[in-house]
């Protein structure tokens, strides 16, 4: 019988110490349920075609690799007549910025090809004071290579009080996230991500 782990994210204050969110692990759950401590978001490219919930099918399997560290494999398939968008928060609760603080975050992830325009990385999704979104934050080194391909370390980096680029002030909290934009009508993708610590 296949055994199956949900990941439970220890992220709670947040200090200068790392948190590696994919550390804690237990051999149960199911097959196909986004892991414990993180939630996914799908939006659709309205400009084409017609889709709607569901269109974007989305399933999860848990394992460990030969060095002991927890994984998670998600296979997404778009089943909707245009471009799909899939975002994987790798918390389930926002983190407030510290101004001062710098907040490090990276992940192993792996895939095989990705067809163009998909666009896969790592980063942080920004909200102002009062709760609402702001922005996304990426940097270069968050940006998976598809070129390369197998697997890369991405890395995202935001200081606490620094202001975002685009709306010009501080934001005060954000999600830690990965991030699948342009995903076609009829693909199928398949990653593993390993190693997330922030």
């Amino acid at each position: 019988m296949m055994r199956w782990l949900v990941f439970v994210c220890l992220i709670g204050m947040l200090s200068s110490a790392q948190s590696n969110l994919l550390k804690h692990a237990t051999p149960e759950g199911v097959a196909g349920q986004v892991p414990t401590g993180m939630f996914h978001g799908i939006s659709y490219d309205a400009t084409t075609g017609v889709g709607g919930a569901g269109s974007l099918l989305v399933n999860y399997r848990y394992g460990k690799a030969m060095d002991g560290r927890p994984y998670a494999e998600v296979e997404l398939t778009n089943h909707a007549a245009q471009a799909a968008n899939y975002t994987l928060n790798l918390s389930t609760l926002r983190i407030g910025l510290t101004e001062g603080h710098t907040y490090r975050l990276s992940a192993w992830v792996s895939t095989g090809a990705l067809p163009r325009p998909l666009v896969m990385n790592l980063g942080y999704q920004l909200y102002r004071p009062d709760g609402q979104y702001l922005s996304e934050m990426v940097e270069s080194e968050g940006e998976y290579q598809a070129g390369l391909g197998g697997a890369q370390q991405l890395n995202a980096e935001i200081i606490g009080g620094a202001p975002d680029m685009a709306a010009g002030y501080p934001p005060a909290s954000f999600f830690p996230r990965l991030a699948i934009y342009n995903i076609p009508a009829g693909a199928v993708i398949r990653f593993r991500i390993s190693g997330i610590v922030l």
